[in-house]
């Protein structure tokens, strides 16, 4: 019994993408939350304003190349340690 194992090319159900993909909801609401207050934070530190936000959207600038490249890493892995 292979029980859960999945063979390649399979699609994964639907149901377990979503799981998978669940703790970036609780990342996504954490910046919700953080991004818009730390602009005044980081003034009140001294930090210019241009500064303070190229700060903010520095996160995003860089998840946008480091996810897909991390993918496409990940992808080309032949190790049998993380297989």
């Amino acid at each position: 019994d292979d029980g859960d194992v999945k063979k390649p090319g399979e699609a994964w159900p639907l149901w377990k993408l979503i799981l998978m993909a669940l703790p970036q909801l609780g990342v996504q609401v954490l910046w919700c939350f953080l991004g818009p207050s730390s602009a005044p934070y980081m003034l009140h530190l001294g930090m210019g304003p241009s500064l303070s936000t190229l700060n903010n959207v520095a996160g995003p600038i860089t998840g946008f190349f480091t996810g897909p490249l991390v993918g496409a890493t990940s992808d080309e892995l032949t190790s049998r340690l993380w297989c």
